[in-house]
């Protein structure tokens, strides 16, 4: 495996901890221990975290080290209603290009959280949402609302894990609700409905709490 796809893989692994610890701690990740775990020297661990931090999953405390910290619940809805603000600002610079290849994935996304009451219901509730989120950042060409995008996708992942107190089987069931509402917005062949779509589905969300 190259250096590459072992970072790949190692981010992956990292970010499924941080989305599904949904316990009222700090989730506390530290350099040597991660670089043990996979038979890596430090730097490339680093190079993950300081990738996940801008995603704002994590932070450097002084004297700690790198955390993930719980989300505090009065801020909910502002998280939310900023994930949605966010597929809206992403729907005025859609791309309707290679929508039949993002359909496919959001079937393969389906797909997996339709079997997320399996025994590994954490694994397929993780590929599942991955799977999602590359779907709609597929569609969003500008960089910068990309990370923006990516950054708001996986708070709003962490806050329904958290409102489900990890009842991924719950949560999956929720999920998929968005993924069938971008399968059928994606058949007019527009992303920008897609967002859209999207968009209103997780203001609803929000509604709940």
């Amino acid at each position: 495996m190259n250096v590459r796809t072992l970072r790949v893989e190692i981010t992956e692994a990292i970010r499924k901890r941080i989305v599904t610890h949904f316990e009222d701690h700090d989730l506390v990740l530290h350099e040597g221990k991660i670089a043990q775990e996979y038979s890596v020297s430090r730097t490339p661990i680093r190079q993950v975290l300081q990738a996940l931090a801008t995603e704002n999953l994590l932070e450097v405390r002084s004297g700690i080290g790198t955390v993930a910290k719980p989300l505090r619940a009065q801020a909910a809805q502002a998280d939310q209603q900023s994930f949605a603000a966010i597929l809206q600002a992403c729907a005025q610079c859609a791309s309707s290009e290679g929508l039949g290849k993002i359909a496919i994935e959001f079937t393969t996304s389906g797909l997996h959280l339709d079997n997320a009451d399996v025994p590994d219901v954490v694994d397929n509730f993780f590929d599942a949402t991955s799977i999602f989120a590359n779907g709609l950042g597929a569609i969003i060409e500008d960089d910068i609302l990309q990370e923006a995008l990516t950054s708001c996708y996986w708070r709003f992942i962490r806050r329904r894990v958290q409102f489900h107190s990890g009842d991924f089987a719950n949560v999956a069931a929720e999920i998929r609700g968005g993924v069938a509402v971008a399968q059928t917005a994606i058949k007019t062949g527009n992303g920008a409905t897609v967002m859209a779509a999207v968009s209103d589905w997780v203001k609803s969300v929000a509604d709940r709490g």
